[in-house]
């Protein structure tokens, strides 16, 4: 009795009986840089790659929320090329103009089963003309000789060194590249990931930290790993990183006016996280904690401490919210549709409160300075008048000097009738 094929042997077989088209791409792969036949491969021979960095935060916040995407399941692979079609919805448009004028300009990579290693979006593209047409068109692209599951590391090499080198990170979803690093290091040292991504190492090594923020932030929310959640908040997390960064270390202590602990900065954590999640915006969230010219509310223990207190007593009206507990009790509801519920009872309870305590201690952060300034002025003059060197003024006296000395000679006179 003959056995039955399975769906990768029979995408395998198909692909392997295909025919080059005459045309060659040049790819760097498994330690060696070849040329590799190209290929047309019709479209149900391909399986898209769920795990593809250009839609890694839509797929991992999907996954938190239902269940692992298998992109061979016929309804999975419709969840795939919604994410793929929605995460550059205007320029998707735009080529498939241009795949209907001139075909596909760009060759794709597949592994040997069919995985698609890049190409995920052309692929769409051009499985969304057929339905739309009732045409057939093909896939052009180059066939590794193995699958994704023997050669994973050196795949991944591959993928990142196209969907994240110099020229692509234009069309990238802010959130992914900091999501596509954690993913290596379970491959790849800083260093390594670093020339991958064609970054520095010290850039790569901030972005997981920033990461790490982002994560604790969503965690706090009760949603790890919903990336969703952070859409158009990645300067906030650039921002706090920087400040924590820096009143965790010696530089913090030397622009604040009080002794702080560790508890104050994790206060300071968790209040820029409620107004990320308010949706303030970065520019006006900075006045919480910037240690830039002593203009932030953390740089001053009168006003901190008074302005965490009120933020303190306007939380304690909200209560926290058992996920697990909503989501069982919930069932007709999806988990992004109980966020956004959530996140709107929440902003309803705190919204108008929390923003007039940020404006409130901003001016009182104002009134401060104005009154700081003087003497801020006077310590600056005090720190440049003892940095002349009199020996070489003295040999180099002129008129020019003679009068700069006058001048401040008379401003000091009115300053000492001040006392």
């Amino acid at each position: 009795m003959q056995q039955e094929q399975s769906a990768e042997d029979i995408r395998i077989n198909a692909i392997q009986a295909l025919q080059p088209t005459g045309e060659v791409k040049r790819i760097s792969y498994n330690g060696s840089y070849d040329l590799y036949d190209v290929y047309e491969v019709p479209l149900q021979y391909l399986v898209y790659n769920a795990h593809n960095g250009r839609i890694r935060s839509l797929t991992l916040s999907y996954e938190s929320q239902f269940h692992t995407l298998d992109a061979q399941n016929e309804q999975d692979k419709l969840v795939i090329e919604q994410f793929l079609y929605d995460s550059a919805k205007s320029r998707n448009e735009r080529t498939i103009e241009s795949i209907e004028l001139t075909g596909q300009q760009e060759v794709g990579i597949i592994t040997k089963d069919g995985v698609i290693i890049d190409g995920n979006r052309r692929a769409m593209l051009l499985n969304l003309i057929n339905l739309r047409k009732g045409e057939n068109r093909l896939f052009k692209t180059v066939v590794l000789p193995d699958k994704l599951i023997d050669k994973k590391k050196e795949i991944i090499t591959l993928e990142t060194s196209y969907q994240m080198g110099v020229d692509s990170k234009v069309d990238y979803n802010p959130i992914e590249k900091y999501i596509r690093c954690k993913e290596l290091k379970e491959f790849f040292t800083v260093d390594e990931i670093a020339r991958k991504m064609a970054e520095g190492t010290k850039q790569v090594e901030e972005w997981l930290n920033i990461l790490e923020l982002m994560e604790d932030y969503l965690n706090d929310l009760g949603t790890p790993e919903t990336y969703t959640r952070l859409e158009k908040r990645e300067g906030h997390f650039v921002d706090l990183h920087k400040y924590l960064r820096s009143y965790q270390g010696s530089s913090g202590r030397q622009v604040v006016d009080w002794n702080y602990t560790d508890a104050d900065v994790q206060d300071l954590k968790k209040a820029y996280f409620s107004y990320i999640r308010l949706g303030v915006p970065v520019a006006s969230t900075r006045v919480i904690a910037r240690p830039a010219n002593r203009n932030g509310f953390f740089c001053y223990g009168d006003v901190w401490k008074d302005f965490v207190k009120d933020y303190k007593k306007i939380l304690d009206k909200t209560e926290d919210v058992d996920f697990d507990l909503l989501i069982s009790t919930n069932k007709n509801e999806t988990t992004a549709e109980l966020i956004d519920w959530v996140d709107k009872k929440w902003k309803e309870t705190v919204e108008e409160d929390l923003d007039e305590n940020l404006f409130y201690y901003e001016s009182v952060l104002g009134d401060k300075l104005k009154k700081l300034e003087p003497l801020r002025l006077l310590k600056r003059a005090k720190s440049t008048l003892f940095q002349i060197d009199l020996d070489i003024l003295r040999q180099e006296m002129d008129d020019e000097k003679r009068g700069l000395i006058n001048d401040l000679e008379g401003r000091i006179v009115s300053l000492k009738e001040l006392c």
